[in-house]
Formats: structure tokens, C-alpha cells, sequence
């Protein structure tokens, strides 16, 4: 599972993961020419857009790290595909879509 509160770490091996990862171009740059506040309210804002596009397109929200957003598909057993990696691709692949067209 994963970490947190000292506990240990265990690996877990699971098949037919997709995994989306994004990182915003040029954010490092404009961050050191905006307002801290707002970089964090765009991020806020633009974060929110993608976990709502989680919920439409059935995978799930991983983490954020900075300006990065990483989302899965078949990791967890909650997860709407069933381990069918075909499908779950093709949904992610709508979801980077819909990512691009939300930023």
C-alpha cells in the first residue's frame, strides 16, 4: 500500500497499469515572476479541472507533485476497467485530451 505515518513500504506487482503524468511547460519561469498566491490558485484551479476529468473518465488521481499531476488507471481494485488495459488506455488517452484542452 502506500506510505505514510512510519510505516513500512510493501511493492505490490499489478499488471496493465496506464499511468499519465503531465508537467506544465515553462512553470518553473513563471513562478518566479508571479505572485506566490497566485501560482497556487492557478495550480488549485487547474488541479480541480483535471480530478473532475478523473471522475468522467473513470481512472484515478495518484498525486501532485509542484506543477506535475499523475493519474492511473487499473492500480486500484476501485478502478472501472477491470484490468482490460486496452480500454483503460484509450480512456487515458481521451483523458490527456481532455487535460490539454481544459489547461
Amino acid at each position: 500500500g502506500r506510505g505514510g505515518g512510519g510505516g513500512a513500504l510493501y511493492a505490490t506487482n499489478v499488471q496493465n497499469v496506464i499511468l499519465l503524468f503531465t508537467d506544465i511547460v515553462g512553470f518553473s519561469k513563471m513562478a518566479m515572476h508571479s505572485d506566490p498566491m497566485d501560482v497556487m490558485n492557478t495550480l488549485q484551479s487547474l488541479f480541480g479541472k483535471f480530478d473532475a476529468l478523473c471522475d468522467t473518465h473513470g481512472v484515478s488521481k495518484h498525486e501532485t507533485i509542484g506543477d506535475a499531476y499523475i493519474c492511473t488507471a487499473n492500480l486500484f481494485g476501485e478502478d472501472s476497467f477491470g484490468g482490460n488495459a486496452t480500454e483503460a488506455a484509450v480512456r487515458m488517452l481521451e483523458m490527456g485530451k481532455d487535460m490539454i484542452r481544459a489547461a
